[in-house]
């Protein structure tokens, strides 16, 4: 199966990060899954010239949430991917308004839904 792309998960809600790391390795793509900021940043860091096509960020995350990680994300010197906010609360979009951020994914989705909001996010170029 060819690749379809890159993709960091970032979600504290382990039923999310498990259906969206399956649907999209699915998919074909390549998926790496953190249920916490620190570790998807070292992570990050440690990618230095291999960044992902997107990012799917949970808004609220305890200790960093979403705000937090995409502020400390952009302070990186690395080329930065897209980010796509996924919430379930009706303010993300002063959220991703903030920080930002190239789409947002409302909980509860689907996978058509997360498909065609990534495939618009990483077609559509620079971050």
């Amino acid at each position: 199966m060819r690749s379809a792309g890159r993709v960091v998960v970032v979600d504290d809600d382990v039923a999310i990060l498990d259906f969206v790391k399956e649907a999209l390795q699915d998919e074909g793509y390549s998926v790496i899954a953190f249920d916490n900021v620190g570790a998807a940043l070292d992570a990050l860091m440690s990618m230095w010239d291999t960044q992902p096509d997107a990012i799917l960020l949970d808004v609220q995350i305890p200790d960093v949430d979403g705000q937090g990680f995409a502020e400390l994300y952009r302070l990186l010197p690395v080329r930065q991917a897209p980010i796509i906010l996924m919430s379930g609360s009706d303010t993300v979009g002063d959220v991703a308004s903030q920080i930002k951020a190239r789409d947002v994914l409302r909980k509860p989705f689907g996978l058509d839904e997360l498909l065609t909001r990534l495939h618009r996010a990483t077609l559509s170029g620079i971050a």
